[in-house]
């Protein structure tokens, strides 16, 4: 092992650098690029070096030790090339020739920006390399002087010996020293640099949300199906009674009634509804229902069209009427003027028949019709009150004296022609002229029965608008 007390031959110092630099100057030689190593030089050259090294700084010479290493190469003349010239070697100049040295000012660099934190560097042997040396910083220039170009630095090969170990430690207080990093700084990037371990994906509430959506709409589906088979087995085994949608109609009606029975009980029936109240214009429209039995057991309510309802009066009509009148007849209640009546809309198969028909018919007519068509009460006969003046004992005298109505009398109701609405009509007159029925044609295939003139043309625009629908 060497002695600590000993120079260094591989350590580079300024004064060795100077000395060799000046040794080079003087002799006029320099050293090839890339020149083996040269012999040690002579002790006595050493001395001299040093001598002119002390005289041209005007300082003390310095230890031996200190300046020049114990190996210093010598630099060897350099052969010249044929045809090139031979530089002559410079005198020296004298230390007042030698102009002074200019004074270095040291300015701050600004400060360096942040450098990022990057994580510390893994643990990675390395191999022994060779250490280079850096050259001298160039002395100024002298006046006279041509300095010969500064030989490229000798690259020293360290001595050989067992890689040194890396640990966490030295890792880290390299990467202290190299970035200028505090510790906090490393700690983190350290921290940065480990693998994140994902955290378990939790179910979240909407998907948890979804599947009690769809849980409850595939119950909802089951208890549909249930349900749709309960009221298809229920349908299947029990009757079910249908009333059509319709009842078939010459005009529109604001209300229907299905009625019963026939003869004198129907037609106390109709009397009945036009007892019932219905607004001012309005219409309801009587018919009959056929119970039936369909193949799978159903029971079926049917209305049925006015002119069974004619049939089912059992009126005093003349067969020359009654078979003329279709089955597409209409039989209901209409309220017009101040009274609520009912009334006949019949669909006729022959004109000139059915008219026939019902001038034989208008002797019998209003008996058959007396429920559906009274008579009015007759006036009520107010008493009549008489006064006299007399004169008795030449005094003026009077009296009044209060006779007794007479009984009124009507005239038998009897059919005179008329117009309403247009239209030639028969109507039944009272002895004071009040119509108590009337009949006439809209057209040769419609006869309307109704109780005044009001009801007839009430009767008249229902068709018409019924027939532009």
């Amino acid at each position: 092992m060497a002695d600590s007390s000993s120079p260094n031959p591989y350590i580079r110092t300024y004064a060795k650098d100077m000395a060799a630099l000046s040794k080079k100057t003087e002799e006029g030689a320099g050293v090839p690029p890339g020149s083996p190593p040269l012999p040690a030089a002579h002790p006595e050259e050493r001395k001299s070096v040093l001598a002119r090294l002390s005289k041209r700084t005007n300082k003390e010479p310095a230890h031996e030790s200190t300046l020049l290493p114990n190996t210093l190469p010598t630099p060897q003349p350099k052969a010249a090339s044929i045809g090139s010239p031979t530089l002559a070697r410079p005198e020296p100049l004298p230390p007042s020739a030698i102009p002074p040295r200019p004074k270095v000012v040291v300015v701050a660099p600004p400060p360096a920006p942040p450098k990022p934190i990057a994580p510390p560097p893994r643990p990675v042997a390395i191999a022994p390399h060779p250490v280079p040396v850096s050259s001298p910083p160039p002395l100024p220039p002298v006046l006279g002087i041509k300095e010969p170009p500064s030989p490229l630095p000798q690259l020293v090969p360290k001595a050989q010996g067992p890689s040194p170990l890396h640990t966490y430690s030295s890792d880290f207080s390299d990467c202290i020293d190299t970035k200028n990093a505090s510790a906090f700084s490393v700690l983190a990037a350290q921290s940065d640099a480990q693998p994140v371990t994902p955290k378990p994906v939790r179910t979240s509430s909407k998907s948890r949300r979804g599947l009690l959506i769809t849980i409850a709409g595939i119950v909802l589906i089951l208890v549909g199906g249930i349900g749709v088979f309960a009221a298809y087995h229920y349908v299947s085994t029990h009757s079910v009674v249908a009333v059509a949608p319709s009842v078939p109609s010459l005009i529109f009606a604001d209300e229907r009634q299905a009625l019963v029975g026939e003869g004198p009980q129907l037609v106390q029936a109709i009397a009945d509804s036009s007892t019932n109240p219905l607004p001012d214009g309005q219409v309801r429209v009587l018919y009959l229902t056929v119970s039936s039995t369909t193949a799978s057991g159903k029971s079926v309510i049917t209305p049925l069209a006015g002119g069974r309802l004619v049939g089912a009066l059992q009126l005093s009509a003349p067969d020359i009427l009654l078979r003329n009148i279709a089955p597409e007849s209409t039989v209901g209640i209409v309220h017009a003027g101040s009274e609520t009546r009912a009334f006949f809309i019949l669909k006729v198969l022959s004109y000139e028949r059915t008219f026939a028909g019902m001038l034989q018919w208008e002797g019998r007519m209003q008996s058959d019709l007396a429920t559906l068509y009274p008579e009015y009460p007759l006036p009520v006969a107010t008493p009549t009150v008489v006064t006299t003046t007399k004169i008795v004992n030449g005094r003026k005298v009077v009296a009044t004296t209060t006779v007794a109505a007479a009984p009124v009398f009507s005239a038998a109701p009897h059919f005179v022609d008329e117009v309403a609405s247009n239209h030639d009509v028969r109507a039944l007159k009272d002895g004071h002229g009040q119509t108590i029925l009337l009949y006439g044609y809209k057209d040769k295939e419609t006869l309307i029965i109704a109780r005044n003139e009001a009801a007839f043309a009430e009767l008249l625009n229902r068709l018409a608008a019924t027939k532009q629908q």
